[in-house]
């Protein structure tokens, strides 16, 4: 998704796609080879995020857990599964742990914000 200017629509779409993704990771449906292709995506929407709303809120936090999954995913030589692959590097399940917590919490996030709309 090419990224321009700032706009709510803007964040909204890649909030969205940040949560698809976090969600194909979460159960098991992207494979260690697909979350590694997501690297140079994954980066945008991280730096994007940062620029926008600062490196601490959620969202941010959200883009760079799943870009440095993302990086870390490249250096595996095969196409193995993420829970092989979390098994194999128990650090990254830590990071893994970190996306699935922000994953709930922008959920639940984006649900307030939803019933707050007209």
């Amino acid at each position: 998704m090419p990224i321009d200017k700032h706009s709510p629509q803007q964040e909204m779409n890649i909030i969205n796609e940040l949560q698809r993704h976090a969600g194909k990771v979460r159960d098991g449906t992207y494979s260690v080879k697909e979350v590694a292709a997501l690297a140079d995506e994954l980066s945008l929407y991280s730096d994007y995020l940062v620029s926008q709303l600062g490196p601490h809120q959620s969202k941010s936090k959200m883009a760079i857990s799943m870009s440095t999954l993302s990086r870390l995913a490249q250096a595996e030589s095969g196409s193995t599964d993420i829970e092989s692959w979390l098994g194999k590097y128990p650090i990254y399940r830590e990071l893994f742990h970190r996306v699935d917590t922000l994953f709930k919490e922008i959920n639940e996030l984006l649900r307030v914000e939803s019933s707050r709309m007209p």
